[in-house]
């Protein structure tokens, strides 16, 4: 850019006025290029506020206590309008976004660790074992000590 200026001065000074107005329309060329690639890649608000939200799901939801209205306190929007981005970004509720982070999470853990099934619920941010189970076989079609004896066995 800074190249496309000097000749613009350059033939501005040295009387050729049409070169400096090539160079001036390629510089205006490479703005309309850079602007039109910003917009592609520019996040609406309504973007943000959800990148945000999947961002602190992600980083909290090993804590119990972290709830889709602590989630729209934390991103400073009403709990029913980050619903509706959520559905319409994300095709999900922030609740199901929520658990669903919690049971990949937790499938991770039985996969990888010994820890017992109790402690995995609450290591991924469910208050009971009970509720943990209940919401990993509703979501994975099995249980979660059915899901950790079956990957077991695939990999004998």
């Amino acid at each position: 850019m800074d190249e496309l200026f000097a000749n613009v001065y350059y033939y501005s000074e040295n009387d050729q006025h049409f070169a400096a107005l090539g160079e001036a329309y390629h510089i205006l060329n490479l703005l309309r290029k850079q602007h039109q690639e910003e917009l592609r890649h520019r996040l609406t608000e309504a973007e943000k506020y959800v990148q945000h939200a999947v961002k602190l799901i992600h980083t909290n939801y090993q804590n119990p206590a972290f709830s889709v209205e602590f989630l729209a306190e934390k991103v400073q929007i009403e709990r029913s309008y980050l619903f509706r981005l959520f559905k319409k970004h994300l095709n999900i509720s922030p609740k199901t976004y929520l658990v669903q982070t919690r049971l990949n999470k937790s499938t991770e853990l039985l996969r990888k660790s010994s820890n017992s099934i109790e402690e995995i619920a609450y290591l991924v941010g469910f208050i009971s074992a009970s509720h943990f189970s209940r919401q990993f076989s509703k979501n994975k079609g099995m249980s979660p000590s059915a899901y950790r004896s079956s990957f077991f066995a695939n990999r004998r």
